[in-house]
């Protein structure tokens, strides 16, 4: 007898997997959270996540490894965001 392990496995028995890969958040002092970052990452890799009034950057591994286009950096008016601390 085999036992199922996945409650649902979808429609056709298939199932999409919404993100591979690790995840990493940071603070960034200075930040003023316009949102530009994010805005800008043409893989839609960053994210800001906010909890109690507190507000990281979130980025998935899955969409970015930190070493190709750089714009996040490029576009943050504080000069503040810094991928590498994120990517490494």
């Amino acid at each position: 007898m085999v036992q199922r392990d996945i409650d649902d496995p979808g429609l056709n028995g298939l199932q999409v997997i919404d993100q591979v890969g690790p995840v990493r958040q940071a603070r960034f002092n200075g930040c003023q959270e316009c949102g530009r970052c994010v805005e800008e990452c043409p893989e839609q890799a960053l994210s800001v996540v906010g909890q109690d009034g507190v507000f990281t950057l979130q980025l998935r591994f899955d969409r970015c490894n930190g070493t190709a286009c750089m714009r996040c950096e490029r576009v943050c008016p504080e000069q503040v965001f810094v991928l590498k601390v994120l990517a490494t």
